[in-house]
């Protein structure tokens, strides 16, 4: 009884106070969270001088503690490129030295320019981003790209032939990334996880190529590479620094104009 009396009272007590702190909190002024001031944009207020100066140290302090044998840097100020250099070597073997007209391999930075060469062919009517990429292929060409038939044993030829451009283009597609083997290691039904792939891009632009014929065909691995920048092109200012930037590739590609 005793218990049952203590119950009563602590829940008569929070009936009470409960109520109470709701309304004084409903009655306080309400408090705007402090937000931070803009930041100005990196290094916008700086001298050119200045900061150019510090690069020239800091940059191959940098690379000797990495290491990096060569790189290039371009500053860019007002859509113009401000500055640029290049420091140590482009091979290691001969001692040649890195300039500002060194061209490198952008390797995986060319993926965001291949996708937006493909949504130009899907804006064309060349691609659809969800019809399976295998019906745009002979057989022999996909025998080509996965080492064996689609009847291979033990290959999982169901989920090859769902996988559409959209998949390879969101990772989604379960292709291997270097990984190999026999069957061909696809490693999830598309659409129903996320692997970060290289091979699917190279199947996607496998498919490109045969679907815009000899010229795509012929340029071989860098194809990603030129057809992305000369898309890229049509879509930039012609006084703008990134234009600049992807002229220059182009010309070391010998693919300009």
């Amino acid at each position: 009884m005793r218990k049952a009396n203590r119950l009563f009272r602590l829940i008569g007590f929070t009936s009470a106070v409960v109520p109470l702190l709701i309304l004084w909190g409903c009655g306080r002024a309400k408090v705007e969270p402090v937000r931070p001031a803009p930041l100005p944009p990196l290094l916008a207020g700086k001298d050119l001088g200045a900061i150019t100066s510090d690069l020239q140290v800091l940059i191959p302090s940098l690379m000797t503690k990495a290491p990096i044998p060569g790189l290039q840097i371009a500053l860019i100020r007002d859509g113009r490129i401000a500055w640029r250099q290049g420091f140590g070597v482009r091979d290691t073997k001969t001692g040649a030295g890195v300039t500002d007209e060194t061209v490198f391999e952008a390797a995986s930075l060319t993926k965001p320019l291949f996708a937006y060469y493909v949504l130009k062919l899907v804006d064309q009517g060349v691609l659809s981003l969800d019809r399976p990429l295998a019906g745009y292929l002979p057989p022999e060409e996909i025998v080509k790209i996965l080492g064996h038939a689609l009847e291979e044993k033990g290959f999982h030829r169901e989920w090859f032939e769902k996988i559409t451009a959209r998949h390879v283009l969101s990772h989604s597609s379960g292709f291997p990334h270097g990984e190999t083997g026999r069957p061909y290691p696809l490693a999830f039904e598309p659409g129903t996880k996320w692997k970060y792939s290289a091979d699917g891009y190279f199947y996607l632009q496998r498919v490109v190529e045969y679907l815009k014929g000899d010229v795509l065909a012929a340029q071989g691995k860098m194809a990603d590479a030129r057809i992305a920048y000369k898309a890229a092109l049509e879509k930039m200012d012609e006084k703008s620094a990134y234009r600049q930037i992807v002229e220059m590739k182009l010309d070391g590609l010998g693919e300009r104009g």
